[in-house]
């Protein structure tokens, strides 16, 4: 399997997203291919993706190891990078992912109500970001902060703003009220 995946890797230099991965090996008889019925199960998918990112970071740790490439894991797109000894180039990094996808026990153990419950709450934090991204731009322009501001900018940003405009220390209340608001809309993207 590791071959096949390097090859197609290879051939794809800017990269190939996850599903076109899972389709490639499905033509090449690596992997099943989804019948029909089962393209709308959640539990199916959820194995393959899993299978797929396990035997991933096991090639990447084995392209490491020989010093061959540096394989960049995304479901958005999946790259061979020239090989890179990350002990010198990159600090240390935990990588939660890495471990979870490693751990067969986490396929195992993930029944069809925990992939369900897992979807659910992507959704739901996916609604609630896009619910306040809409007003973003503006609040942004009203505490005077640029696209790279972080959750701790903002609430310092916000601090400052408070104390300058609040209504008992003579600040305007219309002014003060919209700060708040948009400190609340950025905030609430943080969620």
């Amino acid at each position: 399997m590791f071959t096949t995946l390097l090859n197609i890797l290879k051939a794809h230099p800017h990269g190939i997203k996850e599903y076109e991965l899972l389709k490639q090996l499905e033509n090449l008889q690596m992997i099943e291919s989804t019948p029909a019925h089962m393209k709308k199960n959640n539990l199916d998918l959820f194995q393959r993706h899993f299978l797929l990112f396990h035997s991933l970071y096991k090639l990447r740790d084995y392209l490491l190891i020989y010093q061959c490439y540096h394989l960049e894991i995304h479901c958005l797109n999946i790259r061979l990078w020239p090989y890179y000894n990350p002990k010198t180039t990159l600090p240390a990094v935990y990588e939660p992912l890495r471990d979870y996808y490693l751990d067969l026990n986490n396929l195992e153990n993930t029944s069809k109500n925990d992939v369900d419950d897992l979807l659910n709450q992507f959704w739901q934090r996916y609604e609630h970001q896009e619910r306040y991204r809409d007003n973003k731009e503006a609040a942004l322009q009203v505490l005077g902060l640029d696209h790279q501001a972080d959750a701790i900018i903002i609430k310092k940003r916000l601090g400052q703003l408070r104390s300058q405009h609040h209504p008992d220390h003579g600040g305007n209340a219309d002014c003060f009220y919209k700060i708040e608001q948009a400190g609340k809309t950025l905030l609430n993207i943080y969620k």
